[in-house]
Order: structure tokens, then C-alpha cells, then sequence
């Protein structure tokens, strides 16, 4: 620690604290609050004050226990299995208020010389470190702060100058990851939307979508899955995937000869090798995966029956477990690539789990009865390329501003730790 820098308690950084409240029934009285939950609280410090609950608090409390900016909420109450509490936030006024905490916070109220982000970003820091275990207590189910010896734990603290510009670099790459999600979930609506109309209506032999049937009627034909372009085909699944096969049954270890997939091990219509088992028996080395092999995940919860990825041939040999099944479409009809992302659609979801039936814990869809599904697809493979190598772009895009994301949120917390506790320090005219 800097010779600038002084070792403190948290409560020698605050003014004031109080405990939170919850009040009555809302009614229609000026004694009306909007109280902030742990619900209004992410795991990043961030306060979204819209989902505040109207409540009726007596106005001597109120004006005691409003919030002011730059008030920091500390999660008292609350937490769960392996999820400490000890969350925190700035809270920033939006006029709409006045705004409280429930009675599952405390309000922290920095001292003068005390920077409020810095403080919040200190204790979202500790709220991630092990220490933070040492302040949980569990009573009548419900895990609590150890709020006396929380607020005796001692930081490290420089002086209100420093403070400001730590406190400003972190926020800086905060707001860089805010707008980076913001932009991410922006693409996965786009990759939606396009998604769609690709398995709606498909590409001309321009590679331009066709336009919706209610500006074209001609170019489309009625179906029981509803209208579809005049060149496509609606068939059984069955009729374009002749084949199903059953992955292998026999017990898998940590190690062995051959990798083996398992349900967990597909996400996003992709096979991830997270996790991998192993098997030595011969059955094993008879069921190798081959690059573009389809894999249905054919019993899980409901919410998860039906996952599906493609195989893309990571791993020399690979085999594949007894709750997936591999299916074989006929490749002069359909590809691989479309199989797999009409599998992953979510209407076709819907439609397959309509198969679902339940067993122990979980819901099977009979390879057999999964094959009677509907499908419209394009006659031309070259359309369907096309459509699938549009969905690519779209991931390639997709995954590019992920990685930026990674990056930043890998950069945020190597600036926490070295900003926060003056490992590095912040420099301003040449001092600090």
C-alpha cells in the first residue's frame, strides 16, 4: 500500500447508515415511497429503479430514510446457496421518487471525504473476495450480514482526489460493458428477426429475401404450417431424415480412450468439449461422430429436451452418449446445417416438445415420434446454403462483439484489483 494511501474501517467512511423499511399497502397519500428490493439490484452494481414498489411509509421515517444521490445500498439480507449477500450500488436519483430500501438493506451514507462510486466499487470488490464469507450468518433460513463486523473490516483508502479517478476509470469500462451487452442483445434480436425469414420465407436465387406472402401472395402456397414459398417442400421429418441413431449406454469415466458428448455438452446449436467423458468399450469406437453430424438431446427437463448442435469435427474421434441421438438427413434434400438450425428455432421447439413425454425427473421425445414433425424447407440445397451461410455471417458478427465483451469484463476486474487496493496507482499533473 502507497504512503498516500491509510487503512480504515468502513464505518469510519460513512456518515450515517440506516436500516431500510418496507411499509404498508400502497394508498393515495403524499406519505407514499417507492421502495427498491433486492430484485432492483444486479451482481455489477447496478440500481434499476423502475421495479420499485409502491409503499406507504409514516413521514417521519420518510424524511429520515429517503435516498439522496450518491447513497450506497448495501444487501443485508437475503443471498443463498454458494451467493454471499453483501451486493452494492450508487444510487442516482431519477426525480420519481422518493425512493427507500426494503428492510433487506442497509443505506450507506459516505462520509465527506469519501468518494460514494469509490466506496461502492471497494465493497463490490470485497463482496468478491473469500473475506466476504467471514460476514455471513444464517438465521431461520434466511442468510444476514454481520453488519457490525462488516463495517469493522478495513480498507485500504487514498485521499478524495484519488478516489474520484479510480472511481472513474472503473465506471468508464463499466459503461463500455453496459453499451457492449446493450449492442450484443441488439444482434441476437437481429439474428432472431433474420432467422425468421429465412425459415419462413428463404432467399431467391439473388440471395435477397423473398418478400412476405401479404406483398407477394403469388410467390407463396398455403400449408398446414401455414403459407410457404411455391418452391419449397412440406414433408414428414421423416421423409428428409430416414435415420435416427441411438448414442451408447454403456458407463462413462474421467478418462479413457474415446471422448464422449453428453447433453450438457451442446449449446447454442453448437457441441462445446467442456466436461468431457470417457469410454474404452468397442461400442464406443462403432459410433464415432463425423464432422456435420446433428445431435438431438432426446430426454431432459422440458425446458431442455430438444437442445440440439452440430458436430464440427473438434476432436479427432469423438462418440456420443445414449440421450442423444444422431439424426442422418438424406443430403440430396437437406442439409445438416439447416437441420440444425431449424431444430433450434424456437417455433419448432414448441412443435417438438408437443412430443414430450414425462418419465422421472425429466421428459423423453421418441426419436420416432420426432420425426412426424412438419417441416418446410427449401427443394434447391443451394437455398438452403445460402440461408444457412447468411445465419453465419450474422454468428461470426455475434460472436466478434462477445469476445469484445469478455475482453472488457477480464480488463474490468484486473483494474479492480489493481486500482482499488493501489497496486497501481492513478496519476494526475504529475503526482497522485
Amino acid at each position: 500500500m502507497s504512503a498516500e494511501w491509510s487503512s480504515t474501517s468502513i464505518a469510519d467512511c460513512l456518515a450515517a447508515s440506516f436500516s431500510g423499511e418496507w411499509g404498508a399497502a400502497p394508498k393515495a397519500t403524499s406519505s407514499n415511497a417507492l421502495v427498491l428490493r433486492s430484485t432492483n439490484l444486479d451482481d455489477d452494481g447496478h440500481v434499476e429503479l423502475a421495479g420499485g414498489a409502491p409503499r406507504v411509509i409514516p413521514k417521519g421515517k420518510l424524511a429520515q430514510k429517503h435516498l439522496v444521490t450518491g447513497d450506497v445500498l448495501l444487501e443485508a439480507s437475503g443471498g443463498g446457496p454458494g451467493k454471499p449477500v453483501g451486493r452494492v450500488a450508487v444510487f442516482n436519483d431519477d426525480g420519481n421518487g422518493p425512493y427507500i430500501c426494503s428492510n433487506f438493506f442497509r443505506t450507506l451514507r459516505p462520509s465527506p471525504t469519501t468518494d460514494p462510486a469509490f466506496l461502492a466499487w471497494r465493497l463490490i470488490h470485497l463482496h468478491r473476495q473469500p473475506a466476504i464469507w467471514h460476514y455471513q450468518q444464517q438465521t431461520t433460513g434466511i442468510i444476514n450480514l454481520k453488519v457490525a463486523d462488516y463495517f469493522a473490516h478495513e480498507i485500504d483508502l487514498p485521499r478524495r482526489p484519488e478516489q474520484r479517478r479510480i472511481a472513474t476509470v472503473l465506471d468508464t469500462i463499466d459503461e463500455a460493458i453496459l453499451r457492449t451487452e446493450q449492442v450484443i442483445e441488439k444482434l441476437k434480436q437481429i439474428k432472431q428477426g433474420l432467422l425468421h425469414d429465412l425459415l419462413t420465407r428463404g432467399l431467391d436465387d439473388n440471395g435477397e429475401l423473398r418478400p412476405p406472402p401479404d406483398e407477394a401472395p403469388h410467390l407463396y402456397k398455403d400449408s398446414p404450417l401455414g403459407r410457404i414459398p411455391k418452391v419449397w417442400d412440406l414433408d414428414a421429418l421423416g421423409g428428409v431424415v430416414p435415420k435416427a441413431e441411438y448414442g451408447i449406454s454403456k458407463a462413462l469415466a474421467d478418462s479413457g480412450a474415446v471422448p464422449v458428448l453428453r447433453m450438457m455438452n451442446f449449446a447454442d446449436g453448437e457441441a462445446h468439449l467442456t466436461d468431457l467423458k470417457f469410454s474404452d468399450s468397442p461400442e464406443a469406437r462403432t459410433t464415432l461422430l463425423q464432422p456435420g453430424d446433428v445431435l438431438f438431446n432426446r430426454t431432459n427437463s422440458i425446458d431442455h429436451v430438444g437442445r440440439t448442435g452440430i458436430w464440427r469435427g473438434q476432436l479427432q474421434a469423438a462418440s456420443f452418449a445414449s440421450y442423444l441421438v444422431r439424426l442422418v438427413p438424406d443430403q440430396d434434400r437437406l442439409t445438416p446445417e439447416f437441420l440444425n438450425r431449424w431444430l433450434n428455432w424456437q417455433p419448432t421447439q414448441v412443435r417438438i416438445r408437443r412430443w414430450a413425454t414425462p418419465g422421472v425427473h425429466q421428459v423423453n421425445i421418441n426419436p420416432t415420434n420426432l420425426r412426424k414433425t412438419l417441416i418446410a424447407l427449401p427443394k434447391s440445397v443451394a437455398e438452403q446454403a445460402r440461408a444457412t451461410s447468411a445465419l453465419a455471417e450474422s454468428d461470426v458478427q455475434l460472436n466478434a462483439v462477445q469476445t469484445e465483451l469478455a475482453k472488457l469484463r477480464s480488463l474490468k476486474q484486473g483494474l479492480m484489483d489493481d486500482l482499488l487496493t493501489g497496486r497501481v496507482r492513478t496519476v494526475l499533473d504529475g503526482g497522485a
